[in-house]
């Protein structure tokens, strides 16, 4: 924020107007927000009761089988995966993402 800050000064000149500071200030803006939404939104996290909501996928008996979880005792849906940082299944799981302090999966995979 201090390099945009600093920059102000020099604002408008022949090159750039000053409508830009105010465009940069609303990039900013919305890019914490996004960055907010994501760190607060589910994955897709899988129990009993979320099973019929996210079996979407069906088996392909290579990489993905229909077989009982050995950690949560929960059937393993298709293209799940078990999430060692949240210690939970989520649905479609990419990674576990340090930035955003949660797993990236179905639901906030944008």
């Amino acid at each position: 924020a201090m390099e945009i800050h600093s920059g102000y000064p020099q604002m408008p000149n022949k090159y750039v107007s000053v409508e830009h500071k105010y465009y940069a200030w609303i990039l900013f803006i919305s890019c914490l927000i996004s960055w907010r939404i994501v760190c607060k939104s589910s994955p897709g996290y899988i129990t009993k009761w979320t099973i019929p909501k996210f079996d979407n996928y069906s088996y392909d008996n290579i990489m993905f089988t229909d077989k009982i979880c050995p950690t949560k005792g929960i059937r393993k849906l298709a293209r799940s995966k078990y999430c060692t940082v949240t210690k939970k299944h989520i649905s479609r799981f990419d990674h576990y993402c340090i930035w955003v302090g949660n797993a990236i999966g179905e639901e906030n995979y944008r």
